[in-house]
């Protein structure tokens, strides 16, 4: 089957980019990627492992808990709903896929988000709770919505908060512009660990943000943030091996 998914995908992709373009949708990230940088991707690699834990743990409680509510699931959404506008009042960043703020990261334009006074590195670092809250609030009680849009948004404020960690005690090997792919590298090891999904998402986030240099870092950050993140998925219908899906029972069961 794997034949006409890869004609139907490049005649698709075709059509679709003849009409939207064929630009990455992150555009071109140009930034050189530096082997200096590496341990600093390791430790974001680490701190993606883990909030890879935080980000389903949290969804799926949140679910368990509306599917317990003695209540009409019509009125389940609308709570949901309703807690989650709370939460954007507050963080606007929240409403949405997100893919501007994120397009906002990679660029460096740090000083349209609003801060209500706040230091902006605080905001940073509270962004991928609020967001893991928000989406767990609004998918959980079981409004309409995806999970992977959300863990690119988390994994990007975690990468850009801990780029600026760096900048600000090494600011010869971290500088400004290089701050850029800690978003990418964020997004990649985040929801490739949370989706267990980390070498299908490696070509992604590769393509959507044109950043082909940075594959070392890509590669070294989500193969950590996997292996910490142990059997932990967004995804509890995946199986642990081809054997296991009734896709495939045919292959190995004959």
């Amino acid at each position: 089957m794997i034949y006409p998914a890869i004609v139907a995908s490049a005649i698709g992709y075709s059509i679709f980019g003849s009409f939207v373009g064929f630009e990455p949708i992150f555009g071109f990230y140009k930034s050189p990627f530096n082997p200096l940088r590496l341990p600093f991707y390791i430790i974001l690699g680490v701190v993606c492992g883990y909030l890879a834990i935080v980000y389903p743990k949290t969804f799926y409680y949140v679910k368990e808990r509306f599917s317990k509510l003695n209540i009409n699931n019509i009125y389940k959404p609308a709570i949901g709903a309703f807690i989650s506008g709370l939460i954007s009042l507050i963080f606007p960043e929240v409403i949405g896929v997100g893919y501007g703020w994120i397009q906002l990261l990679i660029d460096g334009k740090f000083s349209v988000l609003p801060t209500f006074g706040l230091p902006l590195l605080l905001i940073f670092l509270i962004m991928p709770f609020v967001k893991i809250i928000a989406t767990a609030f609004t998918i959980g009680s079981g409004g309409s919505g995806g999970v992977f849009a959300p863990g690119m948004f988390i994994g990007a404020f975690t990468g850009v908060s801990l780029g600026i960690i760096f900048h600000y005690f090494f600011p010869t090997i971290v500088s400004n512009y290089n701050i850029g792919a800690f978003v990418i590298v964020g997004m990649l090891a985040l929801f490739g660990a949370s989706g267990k999904v980390p070498i299908a998402v490696t070509l992604m986030v590769v393509e959507m943000t044109g950043s082909l240099q940075l594959l070392p870092a890509l590669m070294i950050a989500v193969s950590i943030s996997y292996l910490i993140s142990g059997s932990t998925t967004i995804y509890k219908s995946q199986v642990n091996t081809q054997k296991d899906s009734p896709a495939h029972f045919g292959e190995f069961n004959i």
